[in-house]
């Protein structure tokens, strides 16, 4: 698994365990046209960035 897919994998665990949101734009999209997939991973990339970020962030306070 790359980084690439890692971030993916955390942003849709996310969506899936916190909010279940698509991106915005594949709400107009049809559940067969291939951009839908394409802007959902890269939004369940960015979630996963921000999950991430947000680990990092808190991680130093945990430890004390």
């Amino acid at each position: 698994m790359n980084e690439r897919e890692f971030l993916v994998a955390v942003g849709e665990a996310a969506q899936d365990a916190v909010w279940k949101t698509e991106h915005p734009l594949t709400l107009h999209l049809s559940d067969d046209d291939p951009r839908r997939e394409q802007y959902l991973r890269e939004y369940q990339q960015a979630v996963g960035r921000q999950v991430l970020a947000a680990i990092e962030t808190l991680s130093p306070r945990m430890a004390s």
